[in-house]
């Protein structure tokens, strides 16, 4: 069964997941990542942010197949 993970990031490592196609998390988060399986999908999450003086919304930016 697919499951669906909502991978909670900022503009900066948005740019890293697209130009890599990773998503890395802290070590605390190991046994959550461990759960994910081949066919899940994530969904990319960027918070809100204030760049420069602009505020960006949050919002889903992404999804790609495990």
């Amino acid at each position: 069964m697919t499951k669906y993970w909502l991978c909670i990031t900022n503009e900066e490592n948005w740019r890293v997941i697209k130009r890599r196609r990773v998503w890395g998390v802290p070590k605390r988060h190991e046994n959550t990542i461990k759960r994910v399986k081949k066919g899940d999908k994530c969904l990319i999450y960027l918070i809100q942010e204030k760049i420069g003086e602009e505020i960006k919304e949050s919002r889903v930016t992404g999804a790609y197949e495990v």
